[in-house]
């Protein structure tokens, strides 16, 4: 009796549906699948099964590590991806490249939900450009033919569909707090979920947010404020800072200085410096579950070289 209770007990560690199931719940950091891979071949073919990696994608959507950020490179035609991850999660760099024609003229819209926006012209035809960089996968839309980007100021933001979900949105004049409106301003996703901005002046950066009372008002409430001059070598004297762009599902804003880009966590206020290409690029951080390199995609030996060592 006791060995069929032993039987009985261990049965369900056998289930084949166990195993993929576990894997799933990783953190979404790209050394995960890899570490888990080297365990034997069996935990090696789940992991690299397509099937399983895209319901590891899918799974992890909502909350994406920040991989790095894409830079526009006129100069080579092409948009080049910096990694801000340290080892054994850091992506390496030419991973994620999309390269154009010679004489091509294009711009880096908007990095959002994995996906890349780029407004593309050759030879007289215009298109949008949606990509996604851990696929491959590219789809063109046609320019609007009432545009002319060559007198148009166009800009853009790309979203990925919500599954099952149904949203629905609606336009409305929302007053703003009495703030200077000469101050850089950017709206975010507040940690509530709902509208907030950063307020940056000087050295400080305000983080306001709009929340509604028990009386079904939603004014605007200063949540916290941020003395930049305190976390960074700054000088007032001499430097000057800017938001380049903020990373919304990892809540970092990344800050521009003459010589040097920082990235900083609004909550933690943890703070890292990464490389500043040239003064005229723009930074968008991408956010997104990559993996693709535990089946022996491009890369993997770096990876791979990370994870063990």
């Amino acid at each position: 009796m006791s060995s069929r209770r032993r039987s009985s007990s261990a049965a369900p560690l056998e289930d084949e549906n166990l195993l993929p199931e576990i894997l799933l719940r990783l953190p979404p950091q790209p050394s995960s699948l890899p570490r888990a891979s080297l365990v034997c071949k069996r935990w090696r073919s789940v992991a690299s099964d397509p099937g399983f990696l895209r319901r590891f994608r899918i799974h992890h959507r909502r909350s994406p590590p920040l991989l790095g950020c894409f830079v526009q490179d006129d100069e080579h035609h092409a948009i080049s991806f910096l990694p801000t991850s340290e080892p054994p999660n850091r992506v390496p760099p030419g991973r994620f490249s999309l390269q154009f024609k010679p004489g091509s003229r294009f711009t880096l819209l908007d990095c959002r939900h994995g996906l890349v926006l780029v407004l593309m012209s050759h030879e007289m035809r215009h298109q949008f450009v949606v990509w996604d960089p851990v696929t491959g996968d590219k789809r063109r839309l046609s320019y609007p033919p009432r545009f002319d980007p060559r007198t148009t100021l166009v800009n853009g933001a790309v979203l990925r569909a919500a599954g099952d979900a149904q949203h629905f949105q609606s336009l409305a004049v929302i007053p703003m707090p009495n703030v200077n409106r000469d101050h850089f301003i950017k709206f975010i996703r507040a940690d509530s979920g709902g509208l907030g901005f950063l307020d940056m002046s000087s050295f400080t950066v305000q983080l306001w947010e709009r929340t509604t009372d028990c009386n079904g008002v939603a004014p605007w409430r200063l949540r916290r404020t941020i003395e930049l001059a305190k976390l960074l070598p700054l000088n007032p004297k001499k430097d000057n800072i800017m938001i380049e762009a903020f990373a919304e599902e990892n809540n970092m804003v990344f800050l521009s200085t003459l010589n040097n880009i920082y990235v900083l966590h609004l909550q933690s206020l943890e703070l890292k410096k990464i490389p500043k290409t040239d003064s005229g690029s723009r930074y968008h951080p991408y956010e997104s579950v990559y993996n693709a390199d535990v089946g022996g995609e491009h890369g993997r030996a770096e990876l791979f070289a990370q994870c063990i060592g």
